[in-house]
């Protein structure tokens, strides 16, 4: 005598809750392995270098001012004037910024886990107008060695010494950069002559051998910028504040060039603040690429998890529909068993997408899973052809599945359209089906 219908049926929605149990524990172990594979990066990262992003170049140059202020002496009526001196700093943008970097890419790894190196010399070109600042109040008595400033936000990628040209002579670089908000870096003196000679045009170039990992950024700093950006890595992913005017993204490479005006970036007013706030306000309007993973397996298997569920429900359907339509029995350890195996496909992906292509591990593990389910159920449906029927759904299952995981922006359209499929599919093939009378003991 079989069970009634309604009593299997909570027997059954049970045995799904159950599940999340496991399905919970493997989405847990999976953010641990991702936390893994982030801290082995950032090991990597500490003993290289890290996302690396280009600020400048800047020309600072130092100046004294003198004020007068009145003052009472003692004995005296009338207030005296006294001379106050004071220095200050003119900070001075490109007029006009080229950079031009080539990534080449090296492969690290730190024990199963591994990151993508970059090394590359970047080409900053441009030129600066020179002209003594106005001065609101009082005169400006001398000026101080100017120093032409960049900013890397990661100085330890600077393995060897940047090649910079000052109106095509040569200058030598020093660590550190003038001004605390534009971070670590190098800066150089040139000679800029007299400064109230009248305004004048002056070039620099510099070749800047620069290594990091992840990502790379240019801030716009020019009142017009023009920065390229290529490398080998098929799968780019173009970030910040302005994305590419141009872009071309092939199984080569990829390549992204950026045109940009003052009046886009503001850069004059982020300035300002710099100056005001003593903090760097420019890398608000940061551009640049990141080199990101085609297929990060962690977040893949983590999508492939929410789905877990679903799995369990429309493989227990299945079985559920062979006891209606064609009379087989199924117990509830052997539903047990099959969720159980259903289960494990996760933790097999999970394990071995961290050694080989996850493409080919979710083939593996899936034709694992389906291999063992449907030799299992061929004894207990009653037969190879009724298993063979339920390997194929299962197939078409895992097929489907691989599809919503890869397609990230439909994943919500199509769960949704299989899950409706799914209850379409039980609701025809059991529309004859009298629920009143089965399950009944037979006279």
């Amino acid at each position: 005598m079989r069970s009634p219908v309604l009593v299997k049926l909570v027997v059954l929605s049970f045995l799904v809750v159950l599940f999340a149990i496991p399905l919970l524990f493997i989405g847990g172990l999976t953010q641990e392995r991702r936390g893994y594979r982030d801290g082995a990066v950032r090991e990597i990262q500490r003993s290289s270098a890290g996302r690396q992003r280009l600020a400048g170049p800047f020309l600072v140059v130092p100046y004294r001012v003198r004020t007068w202020s009145e003052q009472f002496r003692a004995g005296e009526t009338r207030p005296v004037r006294v001379p106050v001196v004071t220095t200050q700093q003119l900070v001075l943008l490109p007029d006009s910024l080229s950079v031009d970097a080539d990534l080449a890419l090296q492969t690290r790894y730190k024990g199963i886990y591994r990151t993508q190196l970059y090394r590359t010399t970047a080409q900053l070109a441009g030129a600066f107008t020179i002209a003594a600042p106005r001065v609101q109040e009082g005169e400006v008595l001398d000026w101080g060695p100017a120093r032409l400033a960049m900013g890397v936000s990661d100085a330890r990628g600077m393995r060897e010494l940047p090649a910079i040209r000052w109106q095509g002579q040569p200058l030598a670089p020093e660590p550190g950069t003038p001004r605390g908000w534009m971070g670590p870096g190098f800066h150089a003196i040139p000679d800029l002559g007299a400064l109230d000679a009248g305004p004048r045009t002056a070039q620099f170039q510099i070749e800047l051998p620069l290594l990091g990992t992840e990502a790379v950024t240019v801030v716009p700093v020019g009142r017009q910028t023009r920065a390229s950006i290529q490398s080998s890595w098929p799968h780019p992913e173009f970030s910040g504040q302005f994305l590419p005017d141009t872009r071309s993204v092939t199984a080569a490479g990829f390549r992204g060039e950026w045109r940009l005006s003052r009046l886009a970036t503001d850069i004059e007013g982020l300035l300002a603040k710099s100056e005001q706030t003593g903090e760097d306000a420019m890398q608000s309007s940061a551009f640049g690429v990141e080199l990101m993973e085609p297929l990060d397996s962690y977040r893949l298997t983590d999508r492939a998890l929410k789905y877990g569920l679903l799995f369990v429900v429309l493989t227990f359907v299945a079985f559920l529909l062979f006891e209606v339509l064609a009379a087989a029995h199924v117990h509830l350890v052997q539903y047990l068993l099959v969720g159980a195996a259903l289960s494990l496909f996760f933790l097999l992906l999970l394990s071995l997408s961290e050694h080989i292509a996850y493409p080919i591990a979710y083939l593996a593990a899936s034709s694992a899973s389906i291999a063992l389910i449907t030799l299992y159920t061929a004894h207990v449906l009653g037969g190879m052809a009724r298993a063979m029927g339920l390997g194929a759904g299962l197939v078409a299952l895992y097929a489907f599945l691989f599809v919503v995981m890869r397609s990230q922006d439909y994943a919500l359209l199509l769960g949704a359209v299989l899950s409706f499929a799914a209850l379409a599919v039980v609701m025809w093939t059991t529309r004859r089906v009298d629920w009143s009378r089965f399950g009944a003991p037979s006279p």
